[in-house]
Parts: C-alpha cells; sequence; structure tokens
C-alpha cells in the first residue's frame, strides 16, 4: 500500500456556529446490552461548558425517542468554567431493537440544557445500541460470534479529490455492502463524517485510524506524543456516538528502516509510541476495541517487542502468503484474533479485465480456515492518485484495487464477491 499525491488544502466541510454563555459542548453516550440480566446500561457524559462572568445552575434534560426519558439532572458551573456531569439509567433489553450489520437500528438521543426553564441549548445525536467484544479469538456481536471481511477504500476521486461529497460516499458504501463487506479499516486516517453517519445507518464497521505510517522516518512515532495524543482526543470525541466505530487504531506498518524486509521489527521509539498510545486511548474511551497495524508481528516481532498485551485484536497486513503469515503472528502471539486489515499480491492491472490472481484467490479462501482468522480486507477498493514509486503513467495506483478510479468495475470485482460468499457458507 503506498499513498500519495492526494493533494491538500481545506477538504471537508467547514462551519462556524454561535452559542449562548453557556451551551452542551458534547454528549458521549454509550447503551451497553447485558445479555445475561437483560438490561441495557446507558451511561451519557455530558461536557458543559460556561462561558459567562457568574455561577450557574442548569438543568440536562435528555429523551431517547420511543424509549426512555432519564429523569432531569441539575449541574452547577462557577464562572468560566467546564465540568462534565454523568447520567446513569437501565432499560429493558426487550425494549429496544440493537444494532447490528444485517439490522442497523438507531434511534434518536436528544438533550436540552434549561436554566430558570428557559431552554438555551439542544443536541441531538443518533445511537446504536450494540456490544462488540473480544472473547477469546473472537469477534462477538451482541453476543453472538461473526467473522467480517471488507475492502480497504482510499478517500480519492479524479474529479472530487478527497473532499468525499456525499452522493460518492453514499454509492460506493452501498458497493461494499453489495460485495459481503461488513468491516474494515477503512483508511490511515480519521474517515469523514457523513461516511461514519452512512455507515451507521447501513449496518458498516469501520476501525478508525490516525495517520501515523510506516517506517522510523515518520516523526511522530515516539511516546506521549502530545501531537498524536491531541489527533486521537478530537477523533474519539468527534466520533464517540457512531455505532459503525467500534476500534481505534493508533498507527500502521510501523517498522525500522532498512532494505531487508524479513528483518523488520519496531524500533524502541516505536514500541513506546504503540504501547503508551494504547493506554492513552483506553482513557479517553474504555468501550471500544484498541488495536494498531502490524506488519513485523511475522518477521522479527516477539513478545517483549510488540506491545501484544494491550491490543483487543491483532491487525496484520500481508502482501505475501497471507495463510503462512497468520499462521505465524497466531504462533508467537496466541490468544487473540487476528483480523488481516490489507492483503493484496500486486497491481491488477486496468478496467474491465483487471483480475485477482489464482495465488490470491487461494489464500483468500484458504483464510477461511484458521478459526482465529476473523476476516480479511482487500487492499483496495478503489485504484487512487500516488506518486509512489511503480505507479503506472496514468498517476493512478492499480494496486489491488477492483474498480478504477472512476469506479468501472474489474473481473476482479465479481471474483471477490464470490469469495465473500463463499466466506459465509
Amino acid at each position: 500500500m503506498a499513498l500519495g499525491g492526494l493533494g491538500g488544502g481545506i477538504s471537508r466541510n467547514v462551519s462556524l456556529e454561535a452559542h449562548e454563555d453557556v451551551r452542551l459542548v458534547y454528549q458521549h453516550i454509550t447503551s451497553t446490552p447485558n445479555f445475561e440480566t437483560n438490561k441495557v446500561q446507558f451511561t451519557v457524559k455530558y461536557k458543559i461548558e460556561n462561558n459567562s462572568n457568574n455561577a450557574i445552575t442548569t438543568q440536562v434534560q435528555s429523551n431517547i425517542v420511543d424509549v426512555a426519558k432519564p429523569e432531569k439532572i441539575s449541574v452547577n458551573i462557577n464562572a468560566g468554567g467546564t465540568k462534565i456531569a454523568v447520567l446513569k439509567f437501565t432499560e429493558e433489553l426487550s425494549k429496544v431493537k440493537l444494532w447490528h450489520f444485517n439490522t442497523p437500528n438507531l434511534y434518536e438521543f436528544n438533550s436540552t440544557l434549561s436554566i430558570n426553564g428557559k431552554v438555551i441549548a439542544e443536541k441531538t445525536d443518533n445511537i446504536g445500541i450494540r456490544k462488540f467484544e473480544v472473547k477469546g479469538e473472537q469477534f462477538y456481536l451482541n453476543n453472538e460470534a461473526v467473522r467480517m471481511n471488507g475492502v480497504n477504500r482510499v478517500h480519492d476521486h479524479p474529479d472530487f479529490g478527497n473532499t468525499e461529497p456525499y452522493h460518492l460516499v453514499k454509492q460506493d458504501m452501498l458497493d461494499l455492502k453489495s460485495l459481503g463487506c461488513n468491516f474494515s479499516r477503512l483508511m490511515h486516517a480519521p474517515l469523514s463524517k457523513n461516511l461514519l453517519k452512512f455507515c451507521d445507518s447501513i449496518g458498516f464497521l469501520v476501525v478508525e485510524e490516525i495517520p501515523v505510517w510506516g517506517g522510523d522516518d515518520d516523526e511522530q512515532a515516539f511516546p506521549n506524543n502530545p501531537l498524536t495524543e491531541r489527533w486521537m482526543k478530537e477523533m474519539i470525541e468527534r466520533d464517540f456516538n457512531n455505532p459503525s466505530v467500534v476500534a481505534w487504531s493508533v498507527g500502521n506498518e510501523l517498522r525500522n528502516q532498512g532494505e531487508d524486509w524479513s528483518d523488520k521489527a519496531l524500533t524502541k521509539a516505536q514500541y513506546s509510541y504503540v504501547d503508551s498510545m494504547l493506554d492513552y486511548v483506553a482513557t479517553l474511551d474504555n468501550t471500544r476495541l484498541k488495536t494498531y497495524v502490524t506488519i513485523t508481528s511475522y518477521r522479527k516481532g516477539e513478545i517483549g517487542t510488540e506491545p501484544y498485551e494491550k491490543v483487543d485484536f491483532i491487525s496484520m497486513n500481508s502482501y505475501g502468503n497471507a495463510p503462512v503469515l497468520a499462521e505465524k503472528t497466531h504462533k508467537k502471539f496466541p490468544g487473540k484474533p487476528i483480523f488481516i486489515s490489507e492483503i493484496g499480491i500486486g497491481q491488477i492491472g486496468v478496467a474491465p479485465h483487471g483480475k485477482l490472481s489464482d495465488e490470491l484467490v487461494d489464500y483468500l479462501k484458504e483464510l477461511k480456515t484458521y478459526p482465529y482468522v476473523t476476516g480479511v480486507s482487500l487492499w483496495s477498493y478503489n485504484d487512487y492518485r500516488s506518486n509512489y514509486k511503480g505507479t503506472p503513467l496514468s498517476g493512478f495506483r492499480e494496486w489491488g484495487g477492483i474498480v478504477d478510479a472512476r469506479r468501472n468495475k474489474k473481473e476482479a470485482y465479481s471474483q471477490l464477491k464470490e469469495i465473500y460468499k463463499y466466506w459465509q457458507e
């Protein structure tokens, strides 16, 4: 995988907001079903900001449309202060419909801030009630063992660059679902908000990642990095309520420099970076899974040189014999699920005749027989602009794209659809 030449500047919607002196910055909503007690535990963290010169008392009233209206809470905030207020309540599991990739049920969660009976701020978020967890070497969604496949999607298009217009997001993600895709770390950077909302609505699970990637020339890979911590904090705070987001990743393909790929391992600084960032993520959100994407686990990585104990599942990229590499990884780092977060072998060519090699098809099918492999994700869905070595003269890298940059299908598209159908048999 290699990106480059994707442009710069402002590529997402920008808005200017005006607020009252007292405002509701966010409401972070956790809804966890308990399948033993048949209850749903709701925990809501409200961040409230008082920019006035006076201490205030505000009332917070929340409502889950058609489900619950918990008791109002009062919050005292000093002048110029900020406070995190917490509301906890339970509801019967039988009253709700769970969020699942086959049935992505959403509920509207509304909250108001009032002072002396006057509403001064409102906030609405859509939530999905679900439980995504690891048990042993398997993923579980709502108490059901699941295996899920996907593709990586590069936010790039010849006409729109990386701006992610809604019609393109909708077209691409519906296409992914029709392929049998339900889970992926789509990109190496935070995803656009409109894409996440659409994933919520169609039941597509994602791992979100901050852009720390590559060899030891990545200047951000050092422990307790304030910049990467800020990136992670901003991403988690923005996307906390999206049910489609089920895991956070702190980096991709970190390794030492050098030409000998068999000798790849994390440097001490990279190890400390991943280790400290996994700890930091846990302080921001302990309701989702944690991972980083490795290409060193099946090379020189060992227990003690990879912070394997702190991840909930292993994300592994492979551009070789993936079954052998997965087996090596599992042998060295047992007891955790392995998700093949990228898989491919070379550029597959242009539409309409570009196809997956027989070798790659065999790997994709064989991986189904490994019970600890929870799924695979082909690199990539689309061809994309790149200035990396080996990119064709067109400027668009054809590495694994099952559609070209304008979304014309290749033979690889129907091949992958059949492979993912085989995984579900």
